[in-house]
């Protein structure tokens, strides 16, 4: 997991340990800990902020800008302050999921766009949704496995906050609940351990004691994308390694389980939009 300059400010507030990531502009944030009590201004910032109590109940006042909140705050309760909003507020101990999100910067690669805006009905209230609450532990056990993937995190904070902010999954009307943390960490490992192998969405499946349709769903639902896109953006990740490393294009192919070069071309130009060979060109100088 990464650091950055937002960590050293959230730390004093911090009564235990914290786990932490964010990519090199801070445009998205993931953290876990347990979190002092609060009295007092809460800094506004550029990011949506988006809280997750997984802890007890406790009670829960902030007055900004746009609505007062003062009420149980429920373990699975989900806060949202939006970006550049000034607010009071007082909180006790709490055990929290905090994830934040510069949407101007990263609306640009969702492929269904937000604004804050979206989010105002949600500031004022907490908000009591399973969906969201396991889509957001997913992300952070994801990140504990991956690093903020751009290919991973841009469809799940996609269809995370397609949720938050419409109440309804991007695949409506499934009634599918995305993968608990748990499966989801057991398939994202038994995918990269089989990158150079085949692997079946039923062997996915029944690693996870499930069916394989609905572990598809819930799959998708988890982190926007089907098991085979997953792992064929995993695949893609690992070819530009051996790439970069100066492994020939047929070597590479076989590594990630294509028969012959012209399909794991064709594979890579879709996921990259440019050949290995162009790929190749453009990275090594």
């Amino acid at each position: 997991m990464e650091t950055g300059s937002v960590r050293h400010l959230i730390e004093p507030y911090t009564d235990g340990a914290l786990r932490f990531a964010a990519d090199p502009l801070e445009t998205l944030i993931l953290m876990q800990s347990k979190f002092q009590p609060f009295e007092g201004e809460i800094d506004s910032s550029r990011h949506l902020r988006i809280g997750l109590n997984i802890g007890t109940t406790q009670w829960l006042y902030r007055h900004g800008e746009v609505g007062v909140i003062d009420c149980a705050w429920r373990r699975n309760g989900i806060t949202v302050s939006l970006p550049n909003e000034k607010a009071h507020g007082r909180s006790p101990p709490v055990s929290m999921i905090g994830m934040a999100i510069d949407l101007d910067q990263l609306s640009a690669d969702l492929d269904t766009p937000v604004s804050a805006q979206d989010f105002e009905p949600l500031a004022a209230q907490i908000t009591m949704d399973a969906v969201a609450a396991r889509q957001l532990r997913a992300l952070l056990a994801g990140a504990d496995l991956h690093g903020l993937s751009s290919a991973y995190f841009s469809e799940g904070i996609g269809a995370l906050l397609h949720r938050l902010a419409t109440g309804r999954a991007i695949d409506a009307g499934t009634g599918v609940y995305p993968l608990d943390a748990r499966r989801l960490k057991t398939v994202l490992e038994l995918m990269d351990a089989n990158l150079g192998n085949d692997l079946t969405v039923l062997t996915m499946a029944r690693a996870v004691d499930m069916d394989a349709t609905n572990f598809a769903k819930a799959f998708r639902a988890a982190t926007g994308l089907a098991p085979f896109a997953h792992m064929t953006r995993q695949r893609m990740k690992l070819a530009c390694d051996l790439l970069a490393s100066g492994h020939s294009v047929t070597s590479v192919a076989l590594s990630v389980n294509y028969a012959n070069p012209s399909k794991f071309a064709a594979a890579f130009k879709r996921c990259l939009g440019c050949t290995p060979t162009e790929w190749m060109a453009a990275n090594n100088g």
